[in-house]
């Protein structure tokens, strides 16, 4: 996104505050890093998911805490979609 597009964004957001009577440039600035942050988590899930090394440790020991033998060529796609299914299952059984 460019500065320009923040900018109104900005813009907006304040406009917006202004309509509902919060007269402060303060709270479109926190509005606006809030979005930000949100943005950002979903970019560091985008590239979690897109990463498919091998199983990280701490999946591979999650999955023996959930009684689950795993794959040591298993990847990290594999053993969080892996993880996903056995505590949805758990969940449904209690």
């Amino acid at each position: 996104m460019e500065m320009q597009d923040y900018a109104e964004q900005l813009r907006e957001i304040w406009q917006c505050l202004l309509d509902h009577g919060v007269p402060t440039e303060d709270y479109a600035v926190a509005v606006m890093q809030e979005m930000a942050k949100d943005r950002r988590m979903k970019q560091i899930a985008k590239e979690r998911r897109n990463d498919e090394g091998q199983a990280t440790e701490k999946q591979i020991a999650y999955l023996r805490i959930l009684g689950v033998e795993s794959d040591d060529d298993m990847t990290k796609t594999e053993a969080s979609d892996l993880i996903d299914q056995v505590v949805a299952r758990n969940a449904r059984a209690k």
